[in-house]
């Protein structure tokens, strides 16, 4: 199996990046310098999606349902996501040329963990590994960003009475670049993850190996090795999440933010009763729901799965069994998990939490909590009003 360059892995992410103009790079002799060119085009296209959301709400009338007329988060819904969307646009491509050195110092340390990998005989694992991240990504760029964010663009600018494509570029173009930034950030902590996942094959392999006892005559300068290469993988997954996290918080924000609008809309229709009137746009506001969840899902996923595989070698170090009469290899066993307890990793948005599994209950619980005082707020608004309006009609009716 042919092992595949990193170039090959990102060709599809560089390809859709430099249709879209967010790409200011050009490779020379197979390393990534910054295109003068490529930085005007990046400029450019940002100010004219910047100018096309400025013009399309200012000069657009919003024609909101009379029962929905008092949720007045519609209006700060319908910009915020457009708003949203660009500013974090702008703020990733902005970081992509700032930490361009940080990114592509980051590629190289991880070639050098390639070396030493293909040195231990890992030349199919590598192979397959990357094989695997390729068609992750190519599932991710074809499938999940292009062809799903193309669909819904076109259907959402087919509601539209005018502006339709102004519209579909307001709301589609932002949301492609900023998937497909987002899927680089992915590629890269899952090429990691996979040298993770061969580094705990191979102490996997010693264990299931070895017998009752390890049996091997440079027992020590082998694993001293392996937790070298995990000290190094883990130095660059720090390095990754430093690059991304500040736009990582924002883009967990912003999806968090839109969830909680919409699911507030979607369940002011339910409780009012005007939930059959306007079917059509509940489903939107589902499908939209929808879209944001999976992204946080699959943000917290990956960047978990990463973790609990780095945090997983210590566990199975702990699992080799040491001859009690060999004190070397037992001291090297037991100094490596205390190396590796030390070095435990994190993928977190500023530091301010972090980015697991756990990160998605808390967001059901913030937004559970935020949906129930909000309808309670406004709902008894309604009612309020509603006996108002009673008796004042009885008062002029006696």
């Amino acid at each position: 199996m042919k092992l595949l360059t990193y170039q090959e892995i990102f060709s599809c992410v560089h390809t859709t990046s430099q249709i879209l103009g967010t790409y200011g790079f050009k490779r020379i002799n197979g390393i990534l310098h910054l295109s003068k060119w490529r930085l005007v085009q990046s400029a450019i296209s940002i100010s004219l999606c910047i100018a096309l959301t400025t013009y399309y709400f200012t000069n657009s009338r919003y024609e909101l349902m009379n029962e929905f007329a008092r949720v007045k988060i519609i209006n700060f819904l319908l910009i915020f996501r457009a708003v949203a969307n660009v500013t974090v646009l702008a703020m990733l491509t902005t970081l992509c040329y700032v930490c361009a050195k940080k990114t592509t110092a980051a590629m190289i340390e991880l070639h050098k963990v390639d070396q030493i990998l293909l040195k231990l005989g890992q030349i199919e694992q590598l192979a397959r590994a990357n094989w695997r991240t390729r068609n992750s990504a190519i599932f991710l760029v074809l499938v999940v960003n292009i062809a799903l964010n193309l669909i819904e663009g076109v259907l959402k600018a087919l509601t539209k009475m005018d502006k339709q494509i102004v519209y579909f570029i307001v709301v589609t173009y932002p949301r492609i670049a900023l998937t497909n930034f987002n899927t680089s950030f992915f590629i890269m902590i899952l090429m990691v993850e996979e040298r993770f996942r061969i580094i705990n094959g191979l102490i996997l392999k010693r264990i299931n190996g070895a017998g009752r006892y390890s049996k091997e005559a440079n027992f020590c300068e082998a694993i001293d090795e392996l937790v070298f290469i995990h000290k190094s993988l883990v130095r660059i997954s720090k390095g990754i999440n430093q690059i991304f996290y500040v736009t990582a918080l924002f883009f967990i924000t912003a999806d968090f933010i839109l969830l909680v609008g919409d699911l507030y809309i979607i369940m002011y229709a339910l409780f009012s009763g005007f939930f059959h009137k306007h079917v059509r746009t509940i489903i939107s506001l589902v499908k939209n729901c929808t879209s944001y969840v999976t992204d946080l899902f699959y943000f917290a996923k990956r960047s978990s799965d990463l973790c609990h595989e780095a945090n997983r070698t210590r566990v199975l170090l702990a699992g080799i069994h040491i001859n009690i009469e060999k004190e070397e290899e037992r001291n090297t066993v037991i100094t490596s998990i205390l190396k590796l307890i030390h070095n435990k990793l994190d993928i977190t948005a500023c530091r301010l939490f972090s980015i697991n599994n756990a990160l998605l209950f808390s967001i059901c619980g913030a937004a559970s909590s935020y949906l129930f005082i909000m309808l309670q707020l406004d709902l008894g608004s309604v009612i309020d009003g509603q006996d108002s309006t009673n008796f004042t009609n009885s008062s002029l009716g006696n």
